[in-house]
């Protein structure tokens, strides 16, 4: 079956567990966007899909990284380069997420109902939309 609970180290485990993480980000990020998949919501389903884009880069250049081995003897990493690199995709994964937020922000959705009667009885029943960001919570 592998390893035992207590064979596998400290960074092993740490990085099983990234790894969980990250799948499950994945796994939830295609939910959501299977989920909105409608012509209304294509706005939100492709700042989702660019946002899933834009975190697997960031995981790629983390695991891109040079691992020393065991016992670490003056390993020198030229870190300018590294949080220069991370700063770009936090920036990226930042955009990202307001373009998902200004998606949602924008998306169409229904504020009330007029019903159209005839003689007492429904005929048919008009949905007014409003912009999300432009409804406001009535108390």
């Amino acid at each position: 079956m592998g390893k035992e609970l207590d064979e596998i180290e400290d960074d092993e485990y740490q990085e099983i567990l990234a790894e969980n993480r990250h799948k499950d980000l994945s796994t939830s990020l295609k939910t959501i966007a299977n989920t909105l998949l409608k012509k209304d919501d294509k706005a939100v389903v492709d700042a989702i899909n660019g946002q899933g884009e834009k975190v697997e880069a960031l995981v790629k250049a983390i695991e891109s990284i040079p691992k020393p081995e065991k016992p670490i003897v003056n390993v020198e990493v030229n870190n300018e380069k590294l949080l220069s690199l991370i700063n770009q995709m936090s920036k990226d994964i930042i955009e990202s997420n307001n373009k998902v937020i200004e998606a949602l922000e924008n998306r169409l959705l229904p504020v009330d109902f007029d019903l159209i009667k005839n003689y007492g009885v429904t005929q048919s029943v008009k949905v007014n939309y409003k912009q999300a960001n432009l409804i406001t919570i009535k108390k």
